[in-house]
């Protein structure tokens, strides 16, 4: 009976000092604990601990009650970014074009421009406003063609090759020819002039056109347009029997216009 009472005194120290370790584990864990603890809700941490031992014959409560601990910040909960509020960014100016204006050029002021026009007049002036066109195109290819030896200049050509123009005046051809000023030249012809110098030509595509329907090569008798015309109308019969052999060849209001003369 009494080695078992001893035993009883040797298990209850034993126990004890299992408590006491736990005790001191617990208040070494809880400081640490709380020290790593940032930015949570403050938490109540109630620590009970109840052993019944059974110790002769007597019930030993142990209450062990540790005080209420504070956890703070359970975690690492790092500090909200700050949001930059969205700057709205400036519309990218486009640049400045610069606009060119390019004055529209004034022909009139020109005496070569007046010329042109009065002898596109005094050789079409009968004509529609696309005949007069034609004729001042082919006086532009004669202008700048190698066998009219003109080397572009207007007036060579002006005083070659034309009827209505006599020692370097332009004449309307009546009964009783008159000079033709440019005062008198009708705003048809001076439209039909400013065509034909922008480019305008009704004979090249005509002339290509009869080149291929009659089996010709384009290239030779159409490409770069007509550089004579005449009026049948207005033409002698031995003038007429001249251009008898013409291949190709097209008829514009009154006028008939070609690029290649076949003798």
């Amino acid at each position: 009976m009494k080695k078992n009472k001893k035993n009883r005194k040797f298990n209850f120290n034993v126990i004890n000092a299992v408590i006491l370790g736990i005790l001191i584990s617990l208040s070494l864990t809880l400081p640490f604990m709380k020290g790593k603890q940032d930015n949570l809700q403050s938490t109540e941490v109630v620590l009970t601990s109840e052993f019944s031992i059974e110790s002769e014959g007597e019930n030993h409560i142990i209450n062990v009650v540790e005080k209420p601990a504070t956890v703070e910040n359970i975690g690492s909960v790092e500090p909200e970014a700050e949001v930059e509020e969205p700057v709205e960014a400036e519309p990218e100016q486009e640049p400045e074009v610069e606009q060119q204006v390019q004055e529209a050029q004034d022909y009139s002021e020109t005496k070569e421009f007046q010329d042109r026009c009065r002898l596109t007049y005094a050789e079409s002036g009968l004509e529609d406003e696309i005949g007069q066109v034609a004729v001042a195109a082919t006086i532009i290819h004669r202008q700048y063609s190698p066998e009219f030896r003109a080397d572009g200049d207007f007036y060579n050509v002006m005083n070659n090759g034309f009827s209505s123009v006599r020692n370097g005046e332009i004449y309307i051809m009546t009964s009783n020819p008159y000079v033709l000023y440019y005062e008198d030249v009708p705003e048809r012809t001076i439209r039909a002039t400013e065509r034909a110098l922008n480019g305008e030509d009704p004979t090249e595509q005509l002339l290509w056109e009869e080149a291929e329907r009659l089996g010709l090569d384009p290239e030779v008798y159409a490409a770069g347009g007509a550089k004579y015309f005449y009026n049948p109308n207005a033409c002698s019969e031995a003038a007429l029997a001249e251009r008898a052999n013409i291949k190709c060849k097209v008829q514009i209001g009154n006028h008939v216009f070609y690029k290649v003369w076949d003798q």
